[in-house]
């Protein structure tokens, strides 16, 4: 994870080709709020997210997670890391 001052890269390993993986989400949100927002990433290679919450400024805090979708069904045991968003160029 790089966070910036606007947002966040994210970066996680490629999954399994057997794995029945279809596409990730990446869910989001500002630390104290109970909404998350949600990328979703439809091919299930790309390994990379620029995640640049709006009205993020440096220094709010983030929780994030990562999560697999196989067809409909999301991998709901992800547990969320946290990103403070860095307060210099």
């Amino acid at each position: 994870m790089e966070p910036t001052t606007t947002g966040f890269k994210l970066n996680w390993t490629e999954p399994d080709p057997d794995s029945g993986i279809t596409s990730w989400k990446v869910y989001y949100k500002e630390k104290g709020s109970d909404e998350w927002s949600f990328v979703e990433i439809d091919d299930p290679n790309n390994t990379t997210a620029f995640i640049s919450p709006e009205g993020a400024e440096p220094g709010d805090t983030y929780d994030v997670k990562i999560v697999p979708v196989a067809g409909t069904t999301e991998n709901t045991d992800t547990q969320p890391m946290e990103v403070t968003l860095s307060e210099y160029f």
